[in-house]
């Protein structure tokens, strides 16, 4: 039984990891034959609060890095409507890139030029350690006021 509270909705989540395999694409963990199945349970998790410097203690959960600066060539979270990494930098100067579908309902919203947090599911690739925002209050940080 697991329990997240992502795009802040509560939900509960139960799983089957009976058939399931452990694989890499492109370097990211995934799981294949995993069944998920949704109940009406609710449950609410704490977001850990997490610096540049600690997201290899964090791959693959749910987070909120704190003092993200974007790169000065930031402009939207997805540019010419294709998925979008943007680069971001840390308090400790380790550069964090955050990865952005096209589908993202946030894809057209400007990125202010500030430093703010930024939640989402941290992963890496590359070597890079790169956050996957999951909805707009994830990066509500970067709005353009």
């Amino acid at each position: 039984l697991h329990r997240v509270d992502r795009r802040q909705r509560q939900m509960c989540i139960r799983d089957s990891l009976k058939y399931a395999t452990y694989d890499l694409y492109n370097g990211l963990p995934q799981l294949k034959m995993a069944t998920v199945f949704a109940t009406q349970e609710k449950a609410t998790i704490k977001v850990p609060e997490i610096t540049d410097a600690q997201c290899g203690d964090y791959l693959g959960q749910y987070v909120k890095v704190k003092n993200l600066t974007p790169a000065t060539s930031a402009t939207t979270w997805v540019v010419a409507g294709k998925t979008t990494t943007t680069n971001f930098t840390g308090e400790t100067g380790k550069t964090i890139a955050a990865r952005i579908t096209k589908y993202a309902v946030y894809a057209d919203e400007q990125i202010a030029q500030k430093t703010a947090d930024l939640k989402g599911v941290m992963q890496i690739f590359n070597g890079t350690h790169q956050i996957y925002p999951t909805s707009m209050e994830d990066v509500a940080g970067f709005k353009v006021e």
